[in-house]
């Protein structure tokens, strides 16, 4: 037939089978990349708190006075005092702790890093699966690492003395 304006019936349908193959695998790419970037952001989230908690551990170091900073590598704890001449304590062993003169511990049943400057257990940070202090250089350098529950680690190496 001349003139025959339209499409048929098999033609309609064909573009539509091939519509929708071209539309399923979009949606399976996209589905891809949607797990894929919440996957990133919750590493990424867990690995930000692990800086944070290493940084916590840092500035509490860094209030003390080097002169007089203290590694006891049996109770994984550092001593020392502030410039006004008191004693705190950054108990890193993992026990549970009420120490009025510890302002900050790792409480390794629950996974957290506290603060207790006045016996308040304020959690500064969560999930942590362990933290390991090694003194590097005696009275001068200690290596603090600390792990999540998700494989994540982070890795500070801290001066508690004067000078190397």
């Amino acid at each position: 037939m001349k003139g025959k304006k339209g499409m048929t019936l098999i033609e309609l349908i064909l573009s539509m089978g091939i519509m929708v193959i071209i539309l399923s695998a979009s949606m399976m790419i996209f589905t891809l990349y949607c797990k894929k970037y919440i996957y990133t952001t919750i590493e990424l989230e867990h690995k930000l708190k692990l800086k944070e908690a290493a940084q916590l551990i840092e500035i509490s170091i860094s209030q003390l006075n080097k002169d007089n900073i203290q590694f006891k590598e049996k109770d994984m704890a550092l001593e020392g005092t502030d410039f006004c001449g008191k004693v705190h304590k950054i108990n890193l062993s993992g026990r549970y702790t009420n120490s009025k003169n510890t302002d900050l511990y790792y409480y390794k049943n629950l996974g957290q890093l506290r603060k207790n400057s006045y016996g308040e257990q304020n959690v500064l940070s969560r999930n942590i699966k362990y933290i390991k202090v090694n003194e590097l250089i005696p009275s001068k350098l200690i290596k603090i690492v600390i792990g999540d529950k998700f494989q994540n680690e982070e890795t500070k190496i801290i001066f508690i003395g004067e000078g190397i």
